[in-house]
């Protein structure tokens, strides 16, 4: 049989770039819970992770553990308005899209944690076994060491959808006005440079993977195929703190993803002197790292390198592996392919020398 999925023509996709202070803010609680494993952030969340209490952190790991907030599609003036909607919601509603977003995992990710079967959703709320067992394959994946008292907690709030509400709601509150409203404040004028920048730029008649190259510089062929073939829209929202990362939020169409600013190729006479020093100052913090520095060292030697190659010939663990090759592919060191199960990567030389031309222009005025 043939799978006509496989051998169609690309489609174009409408997109679009847009200042959102709802998905920008949600990234943002996403990287403090996560400060540990992306050092090349900005210093302002490293320190404001640090100066959460206990609670706070505890609960912001809830946040993670229970996404009902990225199955939540829609547009808000506002973070408090947003919140205000999330107060609305019947809570046995908010307990189900979280459960939604825990079982419908990509493709992809399923193949890296060797995931052959996701339980089911009534199987998940049912049985901490299975929720168990499931959120431990992710949390190898990600580096991270279970905790097994967080993750029996989160199981109880989710067969307790009132409370798990009025947790999530009161953390939201606390997080934007003690945190993310002045945050948001200090940053729109970046984020907004970068969508007025990318308004003078053409998207129109790209493909979903030609558009996400364009905006953000990823090529991200082979990842989340099963969440992109089916796209028709795609949102791109400039976040406070994500760079050089980004996310996704919702799997539905429109498909919104979340990205450092920046601006594009094809309009840097519009870009601000901030946003050119923030985007040098994420690829040389990328750079700062002995090991980071050998493995783009041992990729000029061998071309091409799975992360188990590159693992063994370097003597890393799995975990500093994964941290320090997610670091320059999410810089643009590094192209990402699969193949098989396997996660194989190259040098990725343009980059590099983009980087030494405006390292070189920014210090001697010259390209």
């Amino acid at each position: 049989m043939v799978d006509y999925d496989f051998i169609r023509m690309p489609e174009a996709v409408s997109a679009k770039v847009v200042a959102d202070p709802v998905y920008s803010a949600l990234s943002t609680l996403y990287m403090l819970e996560n400060s540990d494993m992306h050092n090349t952030l900005d210093e302002w969340v490293s320190q404001t992770a640090k100066s959460m209490s206990a609670e706070h952190r505890r609960d912001n790991r809830f946040f993670e553990i229970l996404p009902f907030t990225y199955e939540m599609d829609g547009e808000w003036e506002s973070f408090p308005a947003f919140i205000d909607e999330i107060e609305r919601e019947d809570a046995s509603v908010l307990r189900d899209r979280a459960l939604h977003s825990i079982v419908n995992i990509p493709k992809a990710k399923l193949e890296m944690c060797h995931i052959e079967d996701v339980p089911t959703a009534e199987e998940i709320l049912n049985k901490r076994e299975a929720f168990f067992n499931l959120n431990q394959s992710l949390t190898a994946l990600s580096g991270k060491v279970f905790d097994e008292d967080i993750f029996a907690e989160a199981h109880q709030l989710l067969n307790d959808p009132p409370r798990m509400k009025a947790k999530m709601v009161a953390h939201l509150r606390y997080m934007w006005n003690t945190y993310l409203a002045d945050e948001w404040a200090r940053k729109l004028p970046a984020i907004q440079a970068t969508v007025d920048a990318f308004s003078e730029a053409d998207l129109s008649g790209l493909t979903i993977y030609e558009v996400i190259q364009r905006v953000t510089g990823r090529d991200l062929r082979n990842h989340w195929d099963d969440v992109f073939t089916r796209a028709t829209s795609i949102v791109f929202i400039p976040g406070m703190h994500i760079r050089p990362y980004i996310m996704l939020f919702g799997l539905g169409d429109p498909i919104r993803m979340v990205f450092g600013v920046q601006t594009p190729e094809e309009t840097k006479k519009l870009a601000t002197p901030s946003l050119s020093v923030s985007e040098m100052l994420v690829r040389m913090n990328a750079l700062a790292d002995d090991t980071r520095l050998r493995i783009l060292q041992l990729l000029v030697e061998e071309t091409e390198l799975c992360a188990q190659d590159i693992m063994t010939r370097l003597e890393l663990s799995q975990s500093a592996t994964s941290r320090h090759l997610r670091m320059l592919t999410a810089a643009g060191y590094l192209t990402e392919r699969r193949r098989e199960v396997a996660k194989c990567y190259m040098l990725n030389e343009e980059r590099i020398e983009d980087t030494l031309d405006a390292l070189r222009h920014f210090l001697l005025g010259r390209g």
